[in-house]
């Protein structure tokens, strides 16, 4: 039914139960690029991800905001 689909209960619900329990695919590395600060910006649920590549090559994952907020 449509309203399964619009209820924030069951919205709040599929948050908590898939998103803030279980390990979720971004991406794949080769969307990062090779070069050092190469990123990927995505969300998982609601929290906006920024996945980045460093200096020496390695792929690191961080929330998306402000440092200073």
């Amino acid at each position: 039914p449509r309203e399964f689909y619009r209820d924030h209960e069951v919205f709040d619900f599929d948050m908590d139960a898939i998103f803030a329990r279980n390990w979720v695919m971004l991406g794949f590395e080769c969307e990062i690029g090779e070069k050092p600060g190469s990123y990927l910006a995505t969300e998982i649920g609601l929290t906006p991800i920024v996945i980045l590549r460093g200096k020496e090559g390695d792929i690191v994952g961080f929330n998306n905001s402000c440092r200073h907020r």
